[in-house]
């Protein structure tokens, strides 16, 4: 492993979650406010991560509720992100 040093900024990696808006609106160009179709995208949010080197890559769509976990999952394969298991 090769350590770095952290100083005060977050400990933290950061993946969003988007849920597409979009074709539900009745009207082209409008949205319905606090509504999401259940599939949209996860991406590791670089800005945030710049310490642990995370780039741009190509967002993971998902299909549903149930299938986050899976795109989270790849999304952190993608950026080589290795998880320790805390006992």
């Amino acid at each position: 492993m090769n350590n770095k040093q952290s100083n005060h900024e977050p400990k933290t990696l950061c993946i969003e979650v988007l849920f597409f808006t979009d074709g539900i609106a009745e009207q082209k160009g409008e949205i319905v406010p606090k509504h999401t179709l259940d599939s949209g995208v996860v991406r590791a949010l670089v800005g945030r991560n710049s310490r642990h080197g995370i780039v741009n890559k190509n967002p993971i769509p998902f299909n549903g509720m149930h299938d986050i976990p899976r795109a989270v999952r790849k999304c952190l394969i993608q950026h080589e992100v290795v998880q320790h298991i805390k006992h």
